[in-house]
């Protein structure tokens, strides 16, 4: 389509490309639609998952908060926090970088690697990791997956592959019923095992969703935020 549109001398504006600075925040649509995208995953994660969120203590039982884990806290990570807080669940989130104070303001537990690297990168998105802290994230993400009933990812760098931050072996160790919401399926998936633009039960235990069309489940939204 671009060079059907160039061919006609039509002039196309990427609104993509937009600079994340104060000054530009309405026209930040990347902004607006990862928020509807990192709400809208954790709906899709609570489909799923099929039981409570908050804790629960009834005649019938009682019943433990289900446990939420959230990798990338930039503007989808911090909406799915504030969603899944709101739906009563107990949340831990991380970052490359360093927003314990926001993930905390949206009522989230912030937990570290135990590494030292400076992973903001330019424009408010994060850089690329090396990989001793590759392997160190590794190791504590195995750790929290073998505890966590969701995990959403939200790690993407623009113009590059999603980083992978989940292995194979880790969603093994993960307990029967729970649910993985891959937001970086457009560029690959932050899972290993995630496939684009489809949701299916990894060998009959783990559901794995890898939409690549998270706002536009909430088209009404979407269009009224991307239109402001």
């Amino acid at each position: 389509e671009i060079e059907i549109a160039n061919g006609e001398g039509v002039n196309l504006v990427d609104v993509t490309a937009v600079p994340r600075i104060t000054i530009a925040q309405k026209l930040d649509c990347l902004s607006s639609q990862a928020k509807i995208a990192g709400h809208r995953a954790v709906l899709e994660a609570a489909h799923e998952y099929q039981k409570f969120f908050a804790p629960e203590i009834t005649a019938a039982g009682k019943y433990p908060p289900c446990r939420v884990m959230v990798l990338g806290a930039g503007v989808a990570g911090l909406a799915a926090i504030g969603t899944a807080v709101s739906l009563g669940a107990e949340v831990r989130a991380w970052d490359v970088r360093d927003v314990s104070d926001q993930v905390e303001s949206m009522g989230g537990k912030w937990f570290s690697v135990d590494f030292k690297e400076e992973g903001a990168g330019s424009g408010g998105y994060a850089k690329e990791s090396s990989e001793a802290f590759k392997a160190a994230q590794k190791a504590t993400f195995h750790k929290h997956a073998k505890e966590c009933d969701i995990i959403i990812t939200t790690a993407a760098i623009p113009g590059r592959p999603s980083p992978r931050l989940i292995e194979g072996y880790m969603v093994d160790s993960m307990k029967p019923g729970s649910v993985i919401v891959d937001l970086g399926a457009e560029g690959g998936g932050n899972c290993e095992l995630t496939k684009k633009g489809e949701s299916y039960l990894y060998k009959e235990k783990i559901r794995i969703i890898g939409y690549t069309d998270m706002a536009s489940r909430m088209a009404d939204q979407a269009s009224t935020m991307f239109a402001a």
